[in-house]
Order: C-alpha cells, then structure tokens, then sequence
C-alpha cells in the first residue's frame, strides 16, 4: 500500500502546483493595477488624447503595479541613513576667480584593467542574460582631466570611460585628492557601453566590482594630480556649430518639395526633386544651423535631435606646448557594446571618443570629450558610410572595407574630429589638410558638412577672458521609480541613498560653470532630455507624449543665454526626463508599431529614471544657481 500512497501524494501535489499557479496569476493581475496607484501621481488625461497616450497610460499602471508589487516585497534595509541630519562629505561648493591669463594643465591615465585577459570583467551598458563578460579589447579606455584655473582657484574636470560616475565614486576620488587646495573637483563619464561596469547593474549578481573601482579612481586622482602640476597660461577659445533641433530645417526642405502626402505617390520623380532640393539647402543652409546633422540620431522622438558640436581651444603661451581641445557633444557611445551582425559586442573599448583623439593626437594637441544632454541622443553610424545607389554597391563596400562595428566607430571618431579641426579653418584650408580632406573620410554625412563650410564659410573663435565662476548645489531627489527604489534596496546600485520615511532620496549635485563671462554650462548628473536645457522636443506640447508643456524654466531661460550641458557630471542618476514627456511604458521595438499604432514611441529611459519628479527638482535648483527665481 505504501507506493499507491506515495503516487497518490505525489499525484495531489502536482494537481496543487496546477491549481496554484493560475490563481497566483489571476491574483497578482488583480493586485497589480492597485498597485500601481498607490503613491503614484494621478494625472487626468486631456480630453483630446492621442490613443497612443491612452494605451501607453494603460500600459503604465501594469507597468508600474508589477514593479510597486516587487518594490513591496523587499523591506527597507536599516543601513540606509536617515535624510534628516545628513551631510555630505567631500563637497565642493566652487567660487570665484579672474586674472591675467587662464591656466590649464592636462592629463590622461589608461584604465583598461591590466589583468583584464585572466580576470572577469563585465561589461557596463547592456542589460544582458547572464550579464556579458569582456573577453576580448578593441582599444583603450581612459580618464582623461583637464586642470583649469582663470587666477584663484583650481578647478578639475575629468571625464572617465564609463557607462557612469556615480555621486559615491565621485567622493572616492575627491577623498584621494583630498590634499590639494581645490575650488572644485568633477566628474563625467563619457558614458561609454563598452567599458567595466561602474555600477553594479549590467554585473553578475547586481555587485560592484571594487577592486576594479578602487583602480580606477587611483588612476584619476593620479592624473588630477599630473593636470594640475603641468597647468601653464594662455589663451581660452569657444567655436560652436548647429543647432538645437533640426524643424526649421525640414520644415523649409519640405516646402520646397513640396510633396503631399495624400495626393501624390512617391516614384523615380520624386527621388530626383528630393536630390535637387536637398542640395540646394546645402547650398542656402549655415554651418551654425547645420551642425553635425547626418551624424546624430534621437531614438525618442525621431527626427528631433540637437547637431550641436561645441569647442573649447587652450592655447599655451609656451610654442613648445600642445594645445588641449575639449569637444561637446550629445550621443551615446554605444556602438562597440552592441551586438550586430557577428560582431559579439564583448570587447574593452572607449568606443568613437579614442578615435576622436587619435586624430586630434595626430593634429598635435590634446583631447577630452564631454557628453552633452543625452537622454533618446545617438550617434547615426550610417552617416561615416558613402551614399550608394544599389544594395549591391553597399553590400561590395562592406565586404572592401571589412565593416563591424569596430570600423564605424572608428570611422565615427575620425570624421567628427575631423569636422571639430575643419569648422574654424579658412575653407580653402580644408581640403589641404590630409585630416581633413573630404577624400580622407567616406561618409556622406562629412561630405555634406564641408559643403555647407564651403558655401555659408566656416565659423570665427571667440576669445574668452580669464574669468571664471563655478557654483555648484547639493540636491535631494525623491527616488520614485519602483524599479529603481528597488534595485537601490538591494544594494545593486553603486550609489548612495538616504531615508525620508518611506521615501528613498538620492543626494546629488547640480552646477552652473561661467567662462570669460559669457559662456554658461550646466554640469548635471545624468543623462538629460536635451528639452530641459533650450526647450523644445520633448518638453513641447507638440511633441510631449502627456500633451503638455514642461511647466518649469529650461537652463537656457533661467540662466539669460543659450547654456552647454556637461551631462553625467558628478553622478549618473539616470534618465532625467521632462514629466511632460515621461510615461512609464517600454515596448520592445518589434510590437511598437502593432502595439502602439505608430513606429514612433520609444519610452526605455523610464526604467532607468529616478521618476517624473526630477527634472522639476533640477530645474529649480539651477534657476537658483543663475538667480532667476
């Protein structure tokens, strides 16, 4: 009797399982719209509601109730300090300076883990299934810091190869250099996906690697420390090209052409009239509004992207001495950390920023890079490539060159650099230097640029006076994401959290940098919709999937003039997106369209935000650094 009582047993907890599980379900469905309305801020839809807001609203509360659940699910750890009463350490306000001269001094160290082909390293910036290993290396990655002084007072800006900079590794490294007498010490990350993983997300088990860290930060405080030893006078230079968003354009492009798109069927016709007027707005277009167009994507809202390239010169008195360029741009260098084709996308690399400097290298000056407002920004890899008339004419180039990943990256660098060198030169210059030489670089995007130089002329430097003012505000942001309130109860995240009752707080950093009196740039900790510097995009009711304007001063309105974005400076707090535009949805971009009803829907970056709140909280805390209340 004893076997048919152990089937019989084991017959019953089967039938539980079968039983348990569906009903589990049908109670989580249950719970999950509930709770997602539990501390989430209910907004009333307007009446004229687009359906892609009403299925994306929809989508949200499940969304959200499935991470509120598992958010609920894990008790608050009682390590985490208390807000009230906490003071941060290794803060640096900033100040005031002016002289006779600026002084600069540069360096570099290669962070690339020296034991990186016997040791385990993950790669950060890719969500992958197990977390992706670094098993082989493309390039180098480095920090790269830039002492700057305009008479009092020493300020560092270094920018490291890395997915983020975190505000508690940003403290690691100012304790390193805690002995130099500093008026400011920051930190960017290039935000590079193909470097180790800074943050613990994109690991094996959600840890810090902190050794790996601990290496890293040495390696920049040496070089802090190498930058302010070599620092040296001399002249501070600004050039800028393109704009803010590319409407105007397009809006004059299309009625020029002219193409209705409920009468008129496109055919070989009207590929040609798109040639025809296409050139003649390379020919009537300015290099100030053109910019780096063919060069940047926006995965957000497509088509509505900034081409802006900004570039500060340092120009040492010393003949002897090589210049130092700092290029600022918005786009995610992503590509090398990303699968394609049979390119496994596992390899240390600091992506198209070391090809940017390889070719500034070879001009004889230096080079940093510094990531603008990069929330949605891309870089488009299809403008380093020639324009071709046939798959078959770009499937024989492809095969020619040997194209992966690794060559358009490189491509990439090489033409923006290119571009940085040609924008101040006398345009029958360009064509001279074999850097800049159109016949040097393939893409048709390059081409096109140095057309729009040659037509409209290229653009003058600004000299800046040594003046110099940097303030910068400690901020506290409400952590309502439950994804991200979550994975910071875990300890997943390498960043520091306080306690506010049942709220969870991020303290961070915001700052305004002031050159020659003229110039602002907003140092801010993450990657910022580009709408919250100069509106526009995604902070517009037009655009804005709520419908609504961003009801908040930009850091162009409150600071009286047209500012530069330092992005993922002193932390990387995540996507800090516009609560106009924020809606936390994600649809994987096969279903977008039969899902949606439209291919142009991309709401990822939520997963990845501390919540809508916090672009309001930044956008307050800089109107008060630049005293417009």
């Amino acid at each position: 009797m004893a076997k048919p009582k152990r089937i019989l047993k084991r017959f019953l907890r089967i039938l539980a399982i079968i039983v348990a599980i569906p009903l589990s379900l049908i109670l989580l469905l249950a719970a999950v719209p509930f709770a997602a309305s539990i501390g989430l801020k209910q907004e009333a839809l307007p009446a004229d509601a687009s359906t892609v807001l009403r299925r994306a609203v929809v989508g949200e509360r499940w969304m959200t109730g499935v991470a509120r659940l598992l958010d609920g699910l894990t008790p608050m750890p009682k390590d985490i300090p208390d807000a009230e009463g906490y003071a941060g350490e290794h803060f640096y306000p900033g100040g005031e300076g002016a002289g006779e001269a600026w002084r600069l001094g540069y360096a570099q160290a290669i962070i690339t883990p020296e034991d990186w082909e016997t040791r385990t390293y993950y790669e950060g910036g890719n969500i992958s299934i197990p977390a992706r290993k670094l098993r082989h290396k493309l390039d180098e990655i480095k920090v790269r810091v830039i002492a700057l002084s305009a008479g009092d007072g020493v300020n560092i800006f270094a920018a490291v190869d890395s997915i983020g900079v975190t505000n508690r590794q940003v403290c690691q490294i100012r304790a390193l250099v805690g002995d130099l007498d500093l008026q400011s010490v920051n930190i960017a990350a290039t935000h590079v996906h193909s470097a180790v993983d800074s943050t613990g997300i994109y690991s094996k088990g959600g840890k810090v690697d902190e050794d790996y860290l601990a290496f890293a930060n040495e390696k920049t405080a040496q070089a802090i420390r190498e930058a302010v030893a070599a620092m040296e006078p001399g002249k501070l230079y600004l050039s800028q090209i393109g704009s803010h968003t590319m409407e105007a354009f397009w809006d004059r492009f299309n009625e020029k052409l002219g193409f209705d798109d409920e009468t008129d069927e496109w055919d070989d016709e009207w590929d040609e009239k798109w040639d025809q007027v296409y050139a003649e707005m390379l020919r009537e277009t300015s290099i100030e509004e053109y910019g780096l167009r063919g060069y940047i994507s926006n995965r957000r809202i497509g088509g509505l992207y900034p081409t802006k390239l900004n570039k500060l010169r340092f120009a040492p008195e010393n003949p002897e001495s090589k210049e130092t360029v700092l290029l600022n741009f918005a786009a995610h260098p992503f590509r090398a950390g990303w699968k394609y084709g049979d390119w496994t996308a596992d390899s240390i690399s600091g992506d198209f920023i070391y090809y940017m400097e390889e070719l500034v290298n070879e001009a004889g000056a230096n080079m940093i890079f510094a990531n603008g407002a990069v929330n949605g920004i891309n870089p488009n890899m299809g403008g380093t490539t020639p324009n071709f008339d046939s798959y078959e004419a770009w499937k024989a180039f492809e095969a020619e060159q040997g194209i992966d990943n690794g060559w358009y990256v490189r491509m990439y660098g090489r033409d923006i650099a290119g571009i940085a060198l040609a924008m101040t030169m006398p345009p029958e210059e360009i064509a001279a230097n074999e850097l800049t030489n159109p016949e040097n670089h393939y893409g048709w995007a390059y081409h096109d640029i140095v057309t729009v130089l040659q037509n409209s002329g290229t653009v003058q430097e600004a000299e800046l006076l040594p003046k110099l003012s940097i303030q910068i505000s400690e901020v506290r942001v409400n952590i309502e994401n439950p994804v991200i309130r979550w994975a910071a109860k875990r300890g997943t995240l390498n960043m520091n959290v306080l306690r506010d009752g049942k709220n969870l707080l991020g303290p961070t950093e915001i700052g305004l940098l002031e050159l020659g009196g003229e110039v602002s740039i907003a140092l801010v900790p993450g990657e910022f919709t580009p709408g919250l510097a100069w509106r526009g995009i995604d902070t517009i009711a037009g655009n804005a999937i709520r419908q609504r304007d961003f009801a908040h001063p930009t850091f162009s309105e409150s600071a009286g003039r047209d500012v530069l974005v330092f992005g993922l400076c002193n932390d990387e707090l995540g996507y800090v997106i516009p609560d106009s535009d924020y809606l936390m949805f994600y649809v994987p971009d096969f279903l977008v369209d039969s899902l949606m009803g439209t291919w142009n829907y991309d709401h990822y970056a939520e997963l990845l935000s501390p919540g809508p709140g916090a672009a309001e909280v930044f956008a307050q805390a800089f109107a008060q650094l630049a005293n417009k209340n």
